[in-house]
């Protein structure tokens, strides 16, 4: 199957990123484009605003300067998405004023800027 890219997406506990490094080198020994990687679940930010950091912090954007390779952005942890995906619609279309749809958006430009 001929690939144009990845996208490598992890949480940032130190145990997933130990995947996310093999990965990455996997992905360069068959010649596969890395686009960037994404800090999934990176936070949970409470309704007081304070930011809770549940898997760790920064290790995937430290794991992208390692191997050299774009760090696109961070996603929160947000009920919202899981709620739309039972609704059968990605967060982007059903609320795509969402601050994660904003986010994803954001990624698709960097990209899409980047890339085409």
């Amino acid at each position: 199957i001929k690939m144009d890219g990845a996208i490598i997406v992890s949480t940032p506990q130190e145990v997933a990123l130990l995947d996310v490094k093999r990965g990455i080198k996997m992905f360069d020994k068959l010649g596969v484009k890395i686009l960037g990687l994404v800090d999934n679940m990176s936070f949970f930010k409470a309704d007081d605003g304070k930011k809770y950091n549940l898997f760790g912090e920064g290790g995937v954007r430290r794991t992208a300067d390692e191997f050299n390779k774009e760090f696109l952005g961070e996603i929160p942890i947000d009920p919202a998405v899981g709620k739309s995906g039972d609704n059968g619609k990605p967060i982007v279309e059903e609320n795509p004023d969402n601050e994660i749809s904003k986010i994803y958006l954001d990624f698709a430009k960097k990209i899409k800027s980047t890339y085409l």
